[in-house]
């Protein structure tokens, strides 16, 4: 195929379930739904299928899911081995829940295994319970898990398990954001958060804060007007509040463990960071000028939070674990990723892993 091989467009409550897709030409799924306007919700879901070794001809924004508009689903999904994204998305309160994601952006930098970005109205959208390992661009260089771009705000981040990630959460410049109750493993970068709105990106940000001053419109909505000032109250008061400045954004009760090491190893970053203008340290890359506006609470740094066993890829945490002490919840681990029931196109599935590549030196 050399485009997506389902597409659903509007309508309401359409699902993709259980389904192996693989060889495409292009991606997997691409569904649209729901009314911005109104913030009314379209129901489509994608659920239990394996979208693996896509983006054979069209390389680029061809993801295993394409989701855009108002509260759809992202659900036990397998997705792997892709030269770009696994999923781009845009819009509002969108869920993302029990998904597993390996080997994806392989011949990408700047790249998210999950990505959207360009808009403060990005909001409500929900990453949780998800499994995402091995992930890495080309020549083994920058990759971003969850890529939060440009002034995407309002989101939700939560429960996932992250390994040999580099730069597993992204947050380029946005506002509002919760990071809580994640386990980082062996991942290099773990929490990326620049203030681009006051700096190298200012030349775009300001003339689209101003116009909303003058309109209040921002990014197409009446964002101080229901439904979008009722159900996103922070968004509406934004623009009292230094709008191009990344404030809100709490990054609470996660779990920040270097493991065995293989992957700060192979990027340096086992060594101490060179800063350039961040506040570093091998599991966050904050820039220095607005690391004050970042809450942090409650967070287990560097300590071993006894894992049942990182080398069989089982992150449950034991029962002396000291993350219990800072409040953190059990992640579900097991129930994440395909499940086996009558929809399922095939059971066992098999997925082998592809090690991380050594950096490229140039």
């Amino acid at each position: 195929m050399s485009n997506h091989a389902v597409t659903i467009f509007e309508g309401k409550d359409c699902g993709v379930v259980g389904c192996d897709m693989l060889e495409m030409g292009g991606g997997g799924i691409y569904m649209i739904g729901g009314e911005t306007r109104t913030l009314t919700p379209g129901g489509h879901y994608a659920e239990n299928n394996h979208i693996h070794h896509f983006a054979r001809w069209d390389r680029m924004y061809r993801p295993g899911i394409w989701m855009s508009g108002v509260g759809l689903r992202a659900s036990h999904n397998l997705i792997h081995h892709a030269p770009h994204a696994a999923i781009l998305y845009g819009g509002q309160d969108h869920l993302f829940e029990y998904n597993e994601i390996h080997n994806v952006c392989q011949e990408s930098h700047d790249c998210g295994a999950i990505y959207a970005g360009r808009s403060w109205c990005l909001q409500g959208d929900v990453f949780q319970y998800n499994y995402m390992h091995h992930l890495a661009g080309k020549d083994g260089g920058p990759c971003n898990g969850i890529y939060l771009d440009d002034e995407n705000s309002g989101a939700t981040i939560r429960g996932n398990v992250f390994y040999q990630v580099l730069r597993p959460v992204f947050i380029g410049g946005g506002r509002d954001n919760l990071v809580e109750n994640n386990l980082f493993v062996d991942c290099p970068q773990a929490i990326h958060l620049d203030a681009r709105g006051i700096g190298w990106a200012s030349y775009a940000v300001q003339p689209r804060i101003d116009k909303a001053i003058e309109t209040g419109i921002l990014c197409g909505v009446r964002f101080k007007e229901p439904p979008f000032s009722t159900r996103y109250p922070k968004l509406a008061g934004m623009l009292d509040d230094e709008p191009a400045k990344p404030k809100g954004n709490i990054i609470r009760r996660n779990i920040f463990w270097q493991g065995a090491g293989v992957n700060l190893k192979r990027t340096g970053w086992d060594k101490h960071p060179p800063s350039g203008g961040y506040r570093n340290a091998w599991w966050h890359h904050i820039e220095a000028k607005v690391f004050d506006l970042v809450a942090f609470e409650n967070n287990l740094i560097d300590v071993d939070p006894k894992l049942a066993s990182e080398s069989d890829g089982d992150f449950q945490l034991q029962r002396d674990s000291p993350a219990w002490e800072i409040g953190f919840e059990p992640i579900p681990f097991h129930k994440i990723g395909l499940y086996r029931d009558a929809s399922r196109a095939s059971w066992p599935v098999d997925h082998p892993v592809t090690p991380l590549p050594q950096v490229h030196k140039h």
